[in-house]
């Protein structure tokens, strides 16, 4: 169809990226439109993954992508210093 569109073209000119994932849909668009119970559970294990790993990271206040649970190691000893008693 010429004129088929998501709701992904509306988030666009305003900047905001947006993922449209097709979940096996046959004869779309049409009266006889349908999709198996099969695909649509394969769809929903992609986009809970895709969620899944997309909520692993958070914007730090620079405004730097990190991974939510960062492990700070201890900085390693200076050359010629002695080890903590």
């Amino acid at each position: 169809m010429d004129d088929a569109s998501s709701d992904s073209a509306s988030l666009a000119p305003d900047g905001h990226p947006a993922l449209i994932i097709g979940a096996g849909e046959q004869d779309v668009h049409t009266r006889r439109e349908h999709i198996s119970i099969n695909d649509i559970a394969k769809a929903t294990e992609l986009m809970l993954t895709i969620v899944d790993k997309a909520t692993r990271y958070k914007v730090d206040s620079s405004g730097v992508i990190v991974p939510r649970a960062v492990a700070v190691a201890a900085p390693p000893p200076r050359s010629g210093s002695s080890p903590p008693e």
